[in-house]
This record gives structure tokens, C-alpha cells and sequence, in this order.
């Protein structure tokens, strides 16, 4: 009879311990799981950074283009306006 019990609370534990190491495996492959999606997450982040970034830069060399444009704009009237003084059509036909 105790070789029985034994066997039985031998297989008990066994299977006690197949659970808890069963167990063990699912919370490590889930730790893995929101460990990959956190470092997904921060490389998303990251790249929409980097973006905005870029995006900013282009918005800075495109308000410069413009200041530029009106600068330039805003000088060829003046220039218009002194030939205009002289007496030169600074536009002929």
C-alpha cells in the first residue's frame, strides 16, 4: 500500500509541478509578447518624431522661400519706382 501512495502523490507532484512550470512558460511568453509590442510602440514613437521633425524643417526652408519671395518681390517694387522717377517704363511692351 505505501508503494501506491507513493506512486500517487509522486504523480501528484509531478503534475503540480508540469502546472506551475506550464504556468511559469505562459506568464514568460506574455512578458515577451508586451515586451515586443512596448518596443514597437517606442520605435512607432520614435519614427513619428523623426517625422514631425522633418516635417518642421520643410515648414522653416518654406517660410524662408516665402520671406525670400517677398523680399525680393518688395525690392523689384522699388527698383520699379526709381526707374518710374527717371522716366523709364521699367515694364515695355
Amino acid at each position: 500500500m505505501s508503494v501506491q501512495e507513493t506512486f500517487k502523490t509522486n504523480r501528484d507532484r509531478n503534475e503540480a509541478n508540469r502546472s506551475r512550470l506550464d504556468a511559469e512558460r505562459v506568464r514568460i511568453t506574455e512578458m515577451r509578447a508586451r515586451d515586443e509590442a512596448l518596443r514597437a510602440r517606442d520605435e512607432a514613437l520614435r519614427a513619428r518624431d523623426e517625422a514631425e521633425r522633418a516635417r518642421d524643417e520643410v515648414l522653416r526652408a518654406v517660410q524662408a522661400v516665402r520671406a525670400e519671395n517677398e523680399a525680393l518681390a518688395k525690392r523689384l517694387r522699388e527698383t520699379e519706382a526709381q526707374l518710374r522717377a527717371l522716366g523709364v517704363d521699367p515694364r515695355p511692351s
